[in-house]
């Protein structure tokens, strides 16, 4: 088969034998921004000498094109070392240079995800806004949540709402809810002052975007009902948002599902390129801050526009992280992931109560390595707290812990955790601040935990785990490794039993990367030097170890 490109003859060529990279769209990979990818190709041998081979990379949001050669070296092969100065999807395919004739590669494109750097450093604070006063309220809170450590505050929308008062039932896209400010004051001015404190105290922001539905109640329906989905069997016609669980169907009464396909080309233009503008209007706002963007009910998105969205989004604010909530089977998250170009899936670790599902979760989110990026915290504002999920204040403790340091990517709290609320907040219903009265306070423990995850990229890694714990029923062992060398640098155990103590032996014969190493408790500053045989290691209800390496 030949090609004309650049008025140069190009050939579908077939020398190539070996690849040190995968191929296709289900098995693409991920790197940071300016990190360094290693390249090496291996050619068959053939009578003519291959004169020169090279790399051509093809950006996704913009279709721009771009080359890196590749040095010959020994046993037929070719190398290169490439890093990566922009952000987003981008797809490559090798070719080579003979008889003066180029040859592209046979086999099907290579794709890759360019992540932000700071995507391993990410720790992220749910706020709820209207259990948080007025803005200036929100402002306030800024060093509290700086001080336990984290630097991503995630905030509900923000938009005005509809009769349910639901964060994710919007009326008015484009406007703020008076519920956040003072009525004296603008509310976007105010905002501005949030959003100064913020990149002051080196806070990034997390806007939440919701493109599925709109409040029965919005500026849509009464100015362009040709927006909305139709529905025969409700009284107005009008189709309702929902979700699955299974074969049941569970309908959002409030909310009305948006029809991305209206009946004109000409209404169909001016939907994309309003709910386009109102993404942009509040990316805005995080992009200023460096921050991110979360997709709200993704699953359920129509895919041609979130496609045609996220590259205008990426392409106005490509340093923006993307988080997306998409529940759905394997192929379809790690096609989708690819197609938008998410960086982070949220996980839900609430869902796993016992020590045996959590383990088989972890293991089953680790293995996605190469490809997919998890946010992994220890509930959501639509979950329950630590206490409704598994019984009891006190399995906060244990399951911060995990999410923390045992997950495969960022963790987060929502707002309240840090004070052992059994409750959660009321995102819905709660209109005035809310003061939180409890007898527990984890917030030391946080600041330490994001102390120690922001000084060691071992504990934001995908992959980079083992299990030692011989499938205990209420303990979590695991052994973390350095993502430079791949030698394990600390140990992690877990004990989620709130009320007996429990006991593990690691076999040190059997790991014998800490037969006769000092292992450095990280939150008493003690040492332990384990010999031959089997350690034993106590753990009393709800407790934790957590040992360097030495």
């Amino acid at each position: 088969m030949v090609r004309i490109e650049n008025k140069k003859i190009i050939l579908t060529g077939s020398l190539i034998k070996k690849r040190s990279y995968s191929t296709g769209r289900q098995h693409y990979f991920r790197l940071k921004r300016k990190e360094k990818l290693k390249i090496t190709i291996e050619i068959e041998e053939s009578e003519n000498k291959i004169e020169k081979a090279t790399l051509e990379f093809e950006k996704h949001i913009n279709g721009e094109r771009f080359e890196s050669d590749l040095k010959p070296t020994p046993g037929n092969k070719f190398e290169g070392i490439i890093s990566f100065d922009f952000y987003g999807v981008c797809r490559f395919k090798a070719k080579y240079l003979k008889n003066g004739n180029w040859y592209r590669d046979n086999v099907v494109y290579s794709y890759m995800i360019i992540d932000p750097e700071y995507i391993d450093k990410i720790s992220i604070y749910t706020m709820i806004p209207g259990a948080s006063g007025k803005i200036s309220d929100w402002i306030k809170a800024i060093p509290e949540i700086r001080d336990m450590g984290f630097n991503t505050i995630h905030i509900l929308p923000v938009t005005e709402t509809g009769s349910s008062g639901s964060p994710y039932a919007a009326a008015k896209l484009f406007q703020m809810d008076p519920l956040y400010y003072e009525e004296k004051h603008d509310g976007f001015r105010e905002f501005d002052k949030f959003i100064k404190a913020l990149i002051k105290n080196k806070i990034r922001l997390c806007v939440d975007l919701v493109l599925n539905h709109v409040a029965l109640e919005s500026k849509i329906r009464n100015n362009y009902p040709d927006w909305l989905a139709e529905d025969p069997d409700e009284a107005d016609g009008i189709k309702r948002a929902g979700w699955s669980e299974g074969e049941k169907w569970h309908k959002w009464s409030d909310l009305a599902f948006i029809n991305y396909t209206p009946f004109t080309p000409d209404s169909r233009e001016a939907l994309w390129e309003y709910m386009t503008g109102y993404a942009l209007f509040w990316a805005r706002y995080a992009a200023m801050t460096g921050g991110m963007i979360r997709l709200d009910n993704l699953h359920s998105s129509y895919k041609p526009f979130l496609q045609y969205l996220l590259r205008e989004v990426r392409e106005k604010y490509p340093s923006l992280i993307i988080i997306g909530e998409i529940f759905t089977h394997e192929k379809r998250l790690i096609r989708l992931t690819l197609e938008y170009g998410i960086n982070l899936l949220l996980a839900t670790p609430w869902e796993h109560k016992f020590v045996p599902e959590i383990r088989k979760y972890l293991k089953h989110l680790h293995s996605y390595k190469e490809s997919l990026r998890f946010f992994f915290p220890i509930c959501s504002h639509d979950s329950g707290s630590p206490a409704e999920e598994f019984g009891d204040v006190k399995s906060t403790i244990p399951r911060m812990i995990l999410s923390a340091l045992a997950g495969p990517g960022p963790s987060g709290i929502v707002q309240g955790v840090e004070y052992g609320i059994k409750k959660r907040i009321d995102f819905i219903n709660q209109k005035t601040k809310l003061e939180i009265s409890s007898n527990y306070d984890f917030t030391e423990l946080f600041e330490e935990l994001n102390k120690i995850v922001r000084n060691n990229n071992e504990f934001q890694i995908p992959g980079n785990i083992e299990f030692v714990d011989n499938n205990h029923e209420a303990v979590i062992g695991i052994i973390r490794k350095s993502p430079k060398t791949g030698l394990p640098s600390f140990i992690v155990l877990i004990n989620f039993d709130i009320k007996n103590p429990q006991e593990l032996y690691l076999n040190t014969e059997k790991l014998n990367i800490i037969k006769n190493k000092q292992l450095l408790n990280l939150f008493n500053g003690e040492t332990i030097l384990p010999g031959p045989g089997k350690t034993l290691f106590s753990l009393p209800p709800c407790g934790f170890l957590v040992y360097r390496i030495k």
